[in-house]
């Protein structure tokens, strides 16, 4: 009886080791997706500043 117990034990441990896994994977993909649209954001916003520059210099 109680081998059976442990085994259960140890593929729910594996389980919970392989959901964690998962989730560190997925957070680190939206983090590179947040940082990919920041970084667009902030070359729009530049490109719109070298603009509104090069109008007030007319």
């Amino acid at each position: 009886g109680s081998h059976m117990w442990v085994q259960r034990v140890k593929e729910k441990e594996a389980e919970l080791k392989e959901a964690e896994k998962e989730l560190h994977e997925k957070f680190d993909r939206l983090k590179k997706l947040h940082q990919d649209e920041k970084k667009k954001l902030e070359d729009k916003k530049k490109s719109l500043d070298d603009e509104v520059n090069a109008f007030k210099q007319r």
